[in-house]
């Protein structure tokens, strides 16, 4: 079989902007002047940039948590270690001790869990954590460097060994780790040599694990070193890799893979001297079987580089390649199918990291300030949509250009834009055939380039009719999109008359009359005669005051079309049809069709409704209010329910709708039910009052006011009305032999009329004078009792 290999050099061009980049979702922003140190279990820790203030920020909700820690972090390249865990997180700060010679200076562990600070060491080196467990190494002037693993669940540590040169972790516990020329791993207590060697000149290095399976390299001599795979079988897989180790222009370390689940990825340097440095992107499935992705050449940057970024579980991938002061990151499949490019970040300052988690990919970006979820599935499993054409029979169809890129969700030129169609399968009732007549069959190359779109045509097999379907996908010059299907309907040719039901429309009790007009416009011929097939269960067809069928025919010419009446039966509102046929002089239509008669009520009757209160306090709760008369569904008939004509309000099945005082400002307002239908409508206005809680407070004197009750003190009945009021109201119950202090005020508590009553037992109060609609309060003092003899609420409309 014939391989086709990607070569990345013309990808590291261009730059994806964040914000127009629609492979990203940002599903978190943080601070300004915040760097993004780790991210895990949707989670990310945070540092304030120039400054020794740390926060671990929770994505979905954006709650921080600061911890209490005012050191600097370390300064390791590229960046210092931080690890965030299921409890917290784990970190390295400087030590501020100098280099212990002749290795460099040691760092300080630190441990947050779960809101507490700890130092687990002081003089430390290799800083590794995965799940619930973290190891790093401790410098010992005797024992050289310690291996320690400690259980971040339980707080319990270990030493596991000595002289100990590096070590991983995985997330199940399993160690991994060499003593220049051995090779062990250590799991729930029992250590196990995987390896050794006593041949001078050969030691192992950069051992990695997924907790599972190991790799390490060997062999490490002048520039030849050998990554070696161990899934715990014979014999181990190995892969030679050419690196340049004296002069330092690449690595082995950047060589070393990463390991997932069973899925293993790496770089496999081929030529990595300066200038001109290639690389072979490979990855390893379960099986053992191993694949070249992509070659990168790094002919236009003095440092051409690649690196594994990141391994999910199903052993995709996420690729780091740089090109001059750019560094690009791509999504691989596993198996190197789908190759795209994510992002792009400043080589000079990385600032951006891409994450595989919870079956998807999170990139964090401190320039960006921000957490970006990846689209993947949307952007590489739905590039390209289905789409329809229509043909009758022994009719050829014309595709276009426009039809194929309509359907295709990239750009429409440049970078990402279709080049390419592929046929994955052809119709099976039809011809497909391409520019200059050419057939595309089994034996065709079923590639068309963008530019002989125009030419594609399809062709239906003699007598076909029905849905043929041919699969396609597209290729934007990088990689093919998953296949989608073009429907071809093949149409019966339509008859050569055809009719079409239509609608008249009356009130109850109302005839309808029809003309000729009404069944002509509805027929695709010309129309000499009607027959009604089937009469109106709930009303009578007549001709000339005659029923149809009962006291004549059911056929009628055009000019009796004319006097067809329909009358509805009484007390009938609903929907009726009937149905009919029509002739064009030598045949009737193969089929019949409705007459679709709308009755609708005479809306005679307006809304009703209970529950209404005049008043509302602004704190009270949602009142359901009952539409009492409400027109059942065979009406058709439309319900409104609005408030100052505002947006209508919901109505319930059980026919009530909420009103919620707090939706509304103080004062009076207009509730309007509406029944209505295409050819009447009715309405009810009904007002009531939003009184602000507490109602009244101060009077102009400062003295507190009460609106609970109608009267206070004395014998007389007191009594307004009407009430609500438009220009005036009617004070009754006085005395004739005592004399009346009248006061009113508004909702503020402000004085706006008083009035000296004597020798009356009624009053009419005008309040022409003053200005504004809303609730009042009348406060009446017997000035011979010294007392207040009543209170009353009062509302002016």
């Amino acid at each position: 079989m014939r391989k086709i290999y990607y070569c990345l050099l013309l990808l590291l061009a261009g730059h994806a902007a964040y914000a127009q980049n629609p492979l990203l979702t940002r599903i978190l922003t943080v601070p300004d002047s915040t760097l993004i140190m780790d991210y895990g279990y949707n989670k990310v820790f945070l540092s304030k940039e120039g400054d020794s203030i740390y926060h671990i920020m929770d994505v979905s909700t954006g709650a921080a948590t600061l911890i209490p820690f005012n050191r600097r972090l370390s300064d390791g390249y590229p960046a210092p270690y931080v690890k965030l865990t299921p409890y917290g997180a784990v970190f390295t700060a400087n030590s501020n001790t100098g280099p212990i010679f002749p290795y460099s200076e040691p760092v300080l562990v630190y441990e947050w869990h779960e809101g507490t600070l700890s130092l687990l060491d002081s003089i430390a080196y290799n800083m590794q954590a995965a799940g619930n467990y973290a190891i790093w190494l401790h410098y010992d002037t005797a024992a050289h460097f310690k291996l320690f693993l400690r259980d971040l669940a339980s707080g319990q540590q270990a030493v596991l060994d000595s002289n100990v040169r590096e070590a991983v972790v995985a997330g199940n516990g399993l160690v991994v780790y060499t003593k220049y020329q051995a090779v062990y791993k250590y799991r729930n207590g029992v250590k196990t040599l995987v390896t050794d060697t006593n041949t001078p000149g050969i030691d192992f290095f950069y051992p990695r694990t997924d907790g599972e399976h190991i790799a390490y390299v060997s062999n490490l001599e002048g520039e030849i070193a050998s990554l070696v795979l161990d899934d715990g079988t014979a014999p181990a897989d190995t892969i030679d890799l050419v690196v340049s180790v004296s002069n330092g222009e690449y690595t082995v370390s950047d060589a070393a893979p990463k390991m997932r689940n069973g899925y293993m990825a790496g770089v496999r340097p081929v030529f990595p001297w300066y200038p001109n440095p290639e690389f072979w992107i490979w990855s390893r499935d379960r099986q053992g079987m191993r694949r070249d992705l992509a070659y990168v050449k790094g002919a236009t940057s003095p440092f051409g580089a690649a690196g594994i970024a990141a391994l999910d579980t199903a052993g995709n991938m996420a690729v780091s390649a740089k090109a001059r002061d750019t560094l690009g990151f791509y999504y691989f499949s596993r198996n190197g199918s789908v190759i795209k490019r994510i992002f792009d970040d400043s080589y000079n300052r990385v600032r951006s990291h891409m994450y595989a988690a919870d079956g998807g990919w999170v990139i964090t970006s401190s320039g960006e300030h921000a957490v970006y979820k990846v689209n993947i599935d949307s952007t590489f499993d739905h590039h390209i949509l289905p789409f329809e054409l229509k043909t009758l029979p022994q009719t050829r169809v014309r595709f276009t250009e426009e039809d194929f890129i309509q359907h295709y969700t990239g750009p429409d030129t440049g970078k990402g834009q279709l080049l390419m169609i592929y046929f994955t399968e052809l119709p099976r009732h039809g011809v497909l055939v391409a520019k200059d007549n050419r057939v595309i069959n089994a034996g065709s190359n079923y590639r068309i380039p963008r530019a002989d779109l125009d030419s594609l045509q399809y062709s239906p097999y003699g007598g076909f009719t029905g849905r043929d379907t041919i699969a396609w996908r597209a290729y934007d010059g990088l990689s093919w999109t998953n296949d989608t299907i073009i429907y071809i309907q093949v149409s019966p040719a339509p008859p050569m008359d055809s009719i079409r039901p239509f609608d008249k429309n009356t009130l109850a009790g109302t005839p309808i009359h029809f003309t000729a007009d009404d069944f002509v416009q509805h027929y695709s011929g010309r129309l000499q005669r009607v027959s009604i097939t089937a009469l109106p269960p709930y009303g009578k067809l007549t001709v000339g005051g005659k029923a149809v069928f009962y006291e004549r025919s059911r056929e009628l010419t055009l000019a009796e079309l004319d006097s067809l009446v329909y009358t509805p039966k009484a007390g009938i509102a609903g929907v009726d049809t009937f149905q009919w046929k029509a002739f064009n002089g030598s045949a009737w239509t193969n089929y019949d069709t409705a007459a679709v008669l709308h009755i609708y009520p005479v809306l005679d009757a307006p809304p009703a409704v209970r529950t209404l209160q005049p008043l509302y306090l602004s704190n009270a709760a949602p009142s359901r209010i009952w539409i009492v008369n409400y027109p059942p569904d065979r009406w058709h008939t439309t319900v409104r329910v609005q408030v100052d004509n505002a947006a209508p309000l919901p109505v319930a099945a059980d026919h009530t709708f909420l009103l919620d005082p707090a939706a509304y400002a103080p004062g009076a307002h207009t509730l309007r039910v509406t029944f209505t239908h295409p050819l009447d409508t009715v309405s009810l206005s009904r007002y009531f009052a939003i009184v602000p809680w507490p109602p009244f407070q101060l009077n102009a004197q400062g003295k507190l006011l009460s609106a609970t009750t109608e009267r206070e003190e004395g014998p007389a009945a007191l009594r307004t009305w009407p009430n609500p009021f438009d220009q005036q109201f009617t004070l009754s119950g006085l005395e004739p032999s005592s004399t009346y202090i009248l006061e009113l005020f508004d909702q503020q508590g402000k004085l706006v009329m008083s009035r000296r009553i004597t020798g009356s037992g009624r009053e009419l109060i005008t309040t022409s004078g003053i200005p504004g609609k809303g609730l009042y309060l009348l406060q009446v003092r017997d000035e011979n009792r010294k007392i207040t003899a009543g209170t009353f609420k009062l509302l002016r409309l």
